[in-house]
C-alpha cells in the first residue's frame, strides 16, 4: 500500500471517527434535556418535542442507524486498504503452533514459528524438512505469510487468537477444496 493511501484510510477513518463522535455527542446532549424536561428552555410556552416522529422510529433510531453506518464503513476502509501479505519464498513455510513430531528416538517438539522447507505437497498434508528432522504435517499448520508466522512466535494472547483463527480458515478453504474435487466426475482431474 502506498503512502498516499494509507494517508487517504487514516483520514477517512479519523474523519468517519470524528462524525460518530458528533452525533454521539449531539444525542446524549438530546437525552440530557429531555431527562431534565422543557421548561424554562424555550421561548415558546407549548415547545415543540422534535424527537418524536409520525412514521414511529424515534430520533435515537436515526442516530444508532448512522452510527452503524459509520462503524460499517470504518470496517470497509480496514477491509480495502489491507496491506499485502509478504510471502516466504516458495516451498518455505512456517509452523503455526507447536507440533510434537515421532522420531526413532522418540518424540521430539517443533516450536511454534520453526522455518521449514516442503520435501513433497499431499494436497492436505504436506511432508517437511527442519534441518535434519522430516515429518509430516496437515497444511493447516503452517504458513508462507511471514506476519501469520512473526504472530506465532509471540506469546500473547492476541496473537495467539489471531493464529487460531488462520488455522481454523486454511481449515475450511482444504475442506472446500476437498469437497470440490469429490464433486468432480471420476476420470476429468
Amino acid at each position: 500500500m502506498t503512502t498516499r493511501n494509507l494517508l487517504l484510510a487514516v483520514i477517512g477513518t479519523a474523519f468517519c471517527l470524528f462524525l460518530c463522535f458528533q452525533v454521539w455527542t449531539a444525542a446524549q446532549w438530546k437525552n440530557t434535556l429531555q431527562d431534565q424536561g422543557t421548561e424554562g428552555f424555550y421561548d415558546s410556552p407549548n415547545p415543540v418535542n422534535h424527537a418524536k416522529s409520525v412514521s414511529g422510529s424515534s430520533w435515537k433510531d436515526g442516530v444508532q442507524n448512522m452510527i452503524d453506518g459509520c462503524v460499517r464503513a470504518i470496517k470497509s476502509v480496514g477491509h480495502r486498504f489491507r496491506h499485502q501479505p509478504r510471502l516466504a519464498p516458495p516451498d518455505v513455510y512456517f509452523t503455526l503452533t507447536y507440533l510434537p513430531v515421532r522420531t526413532e528416538y522418540g518424540i521430539t517438539g517443533v516450536d511454534a514459528g520453526t522455518q521449514v522447507i516442503c520435501v513433497k505437497d499431499q494436497g492436505p498434508l504436506l511432508f517437511v524438512k527442519a534441518g535434519n528432522l522430516e515429518f509430516e504435517t496437515k497444511r493447516q499448520y503452517l504458513t508462507n505469510d511471514l506476519d501469520v508466522a512473526d504472530l506465532a512466535v509471540k506469546n500473547d494472547a492476541e496473537a495467539q487468537q489471531t493464529v487460531a483463527s488462520y488455522i481454523a480458515q486454511q481449515q475450511q478453504a482444504i475442506d472446500q477444496r476437498d469437497d470440490k474435487r469429490k464433486m468432480r466426475p471420476s476420470g476429468l482431474h
